[in-house]
């Protein structure tokens, strides 16, 4: 019997949903700009107002988020709504963002 409690207690995969806006520094909003849980899988894309929801394995752990033309930022999750300002980076070729192309690809080939 406690081997039953304790495998219900601490066998649990928990998910926190985190939820956020993404915008340049004009207060715009970013069409799909990508959210990713750094160092898995899980990521989402931003909506037609900016708006993202992901789910992610941690309660603190750190979020990714790139924009072609943009400069990538990573903020530490820090409740449920988490909110990104993305700056232009005026580095980029062309105003591409060429490190967004391989952040991604992984995810693409899987």
């Amino acid at each position: 019997m406690l081997f039953a409690v304790a495998t219900t207690c601490f066998g649990q995969n928990y998910i926190y949903k985190t939820t956020g806006n993404v915008k340049n520094s004009e207060g715009q909003p970013l069409v799909g700009a990508v959210i990713t849980q750094v160092g898995t899988y899980n990521l989402s894309l931003t909506d037609l107002n900016g708006n993202y929801s992901v789910n992610t394995s941690a309660e603190f752990c750190s979020l990714c988020c790139t924009y072609s033309g943009y400069k990538s930022t990573t903020i530490i999750r820090h409740g449920q709504v988490n909110n990104f300002i993305l700056e232009e980076d005026d580095t980029a070729p062309d105003g591409l963002n060429y490190p967004f192309v391989y952040e991604i690809a992984p995810i693409i080939r899987s």
